[in-house]
């Protein structure tokens, strides 16, 4: 907050950010940082050092990560845009934790416990199903056509917000209408989560359009 000053107490004099910006002692004077110093950074597109918002998670994620594990057949299926079509993703909470840290926020220090919220906030927006500790299945689907509704009335508004204005939605609604035991089946780990039938190829009645 403006009126607070920096809890910096424990970093050297030199160091202090409250000696140069502060309400108490300081002098509010700029403080010149080159763009090439935090461009690494900045080029992902995202910035934690703390834990974010499970909401925010879960739609970076959604946008940005599930895409790239998809099989072949699968990205076909995705790109015809229909909301119903669901794309089977079991995910390991570990393995999704390296890929963000390693491919998509080098340095980002992003935990494996925010991940695990990050997921179980999906299992509440039934977007997501707990099978084990550390293990979920995602029902991945391409709702570029469902926040199309949202455009026509917020045009500035990016994809991002128009896939979190559902997540939050589909979460909100369940947390409001749901009893607690409804709540807590939801994010309760259960080895018959997942697909329901195995893995199959998906292109053979869907090559025809293509």
């Amino acid at each position: 907050m403006v009126g607070d000053n920096f809890g910096d107490d424990a970093l050297p004099d030199a160091l202090q950010m409250s000696t140069r910006m502060s309400m108490e002692g300081g002098t509010f004077e700029n403080i010149n940082i080159p763009a090439e110093v935090f461009y690494d950074r900045k080029a992902t597109g995202v910035l934690f050092n703390t834990e974010p918002p499970s909401l925010y998670l879960a739609c970076y994620v959604w946008h940005t990560v599930f895409y790239d594990l998809l099989d072949d057949d699968q990205r076909i299926v995705w790109q015809r845009r229909d909301p119903t079509k669901t794309l089977d993703l079991v995910v390991d909470v570990s393995d999704l934790t390296e890929r963000l840290n390693r491919d998509y926020i080098p340095g980002g220090g992003v935990h494996e416990k925010w991940v695990d919220n990050t997921l179980e906030y999906m299992c509440v927006a039934e977007t997501a199903e707990k099978i084990s500790d550390g293990e979920y299945y995602v029902k991945f689907r391409n709702l570029r056509d469902k926040r199309r509704e949202y455009n026509d009335t917020l045009s500035d508004r990016s994809e991002h917000s128009d896939l979190a204005h559902l997540f939050a939605e589909w979460h909100c609604e369940n947390t409001v209408e749901l009893e607690n035991r409804e709540l807590n089946e939801l994010v309760k780990a259960d080895s018959a989560n997942g697909p329901n039938k195995p893995r199959e190829d998906l292109t053979q009645p869907e090559l025809g359009e293509f």
